[in-house]
């Protein structure tokens, strides 16, 4: 197999893209979180401030406020921006993946990764995101890619080296 270069450079939209994406489709807490506890918060919340009685309860009504905000920040906000930080700090790495391994090759340094380094991928409409042994996204563009070609094979090659699920129609499918 030829090997595939890849030059990684994420704006922080981008990044924050592909890190919504991972959280909202791939991690089912976070999704059932922002779906269905965060607007049941809010519900409640809404509810402490009706006129029951004459009596409103402004402070039930904002510990629900903050636990949703708490959680958007906690869950959402922080590792987001950390991402970000991250992405800026690691942007014009070249990556060249070819079939016993993973070289990586910045100004100031070369590494290789053996591909058992990453536990899982995901495609998504605009990246792929390779996820490490310590739930790290690694985003790949694919913009970055030269060619549909190269699209293609790396596709191929995730399949045969790691967990990949593609994604079809906004919902997860199974394995390829």
């Amino acid at each position: 197999m030829r090997e595939i270069k890849v030059k990684v450079k994420c704006a922080d939209k981008e990044v924050g893209r592909a890190i919504s994406y991972w959280l909202i489709h791939f991690q089912k807490w976070v999704a059932i979180w922002i779906y269905i506890i965060c607007p049941l918060h809010l519900l409640i919340g809404i509810l402490y401030l009706l006129p029951i009685d004459r009596m409103f309860d402004f402070s039930r009504a904002y510990s629900q406020l903050f636990i949703v905000l708490f959680f958007l920040g906690a869950v959402y906000l922080f590792p987001l921006g950390n991402y970000q930080k991250a992405y800026r700090k690691r942007n014009r790495i070249v990556y060249t993946f070819h079939d016993e391994q993973i070289e990586t090759q910045s100004k100031d340094t070369r590494s290789e990764y053996a591909w058992a380094f990453f536990a899982k991928a995901h495609e998504t409409p605009a990246a792929f995101l390779l996820v490490d042994g310590q739930d790290f996204v690694h985003i790949f563009p694919k913009r970055c890619f030269e060619s549909e070609v190269d699209l293609d094979a790396f596709r191929e090659l995730l399949v045969r080296k790691l967990e990949m699920l593609p994604l079809k129609r906004g919902k997860r499918a199974e394995k390829a």
